[in-house]
């Protein structure tokens, strides 16, 4: 009888020791969400920040629009001259990385506001401005095309 009973507690033991007391997979996903939830957070204060910084950018962008306008404003092209096309090539490359800033700067801010990170007229005043400064680039865009010639 002696032996039954340990031999029933030590078969507990090792049921208890195999198998365990707790489920641990659910405090490891509760600590990988805590983490994650974390990193998450600090993500979206890490773009938060990168965003606000890019739109405060608008007036560096803007004078560098004004030198581009300006380039491509005092450009002589002389027909048959070997160069034409690089230049324009150089140009054209330039006038799209400007256009591309302009969008992304533009996506920030609507991002931002949507998320109340900025006021409505804040969001009303840059957006103008991103306008004014997309026109420019497309007047920029149409004036070395009639340049060069070429039609886009």
């Amino acid at each position: 009888m002696k032996n039954k009973i340990i031999g029933i507690i030590l078969c507990s033991f090792l049921l208890v020791g195999l198998v365990g007391c707790g489920n641990s997979n659910e405090t490891a996903n509760n600590t990988n969400t805590t983490e994650q939830s974390e990193q998450n957070s600090s993500i979206k204060n890490a773009n938060e920040t990168s965003r606000m910084s890019n739109i405060e950018k608008l007036s560096d962008i803007e004078g560098r629009i004004e030198n581009f306008k300006a380039k491509v404003d005092k450009l002589k092209v002389t027909k048959g001259d070997k160069n034409n096309k690089s230049t324009y090539t150089d140009l054209n490359e330039e006038l799209e990385n400007l256009d591309n800033e302009l969008n992304v700067m533009e996506d920030d801010l609507e991002i931002l506001y949507k998320e109340d990170k900025i006021t409505r007229d804040e969001y009303s005043v840059k957006e103008k401005k991103i306008d004014q400064l997309e026109k420019v680039l497309d007047r920029a865009e149409e004036r070395l095309e009639d340049i060069f010639g070429y039609d886009d």
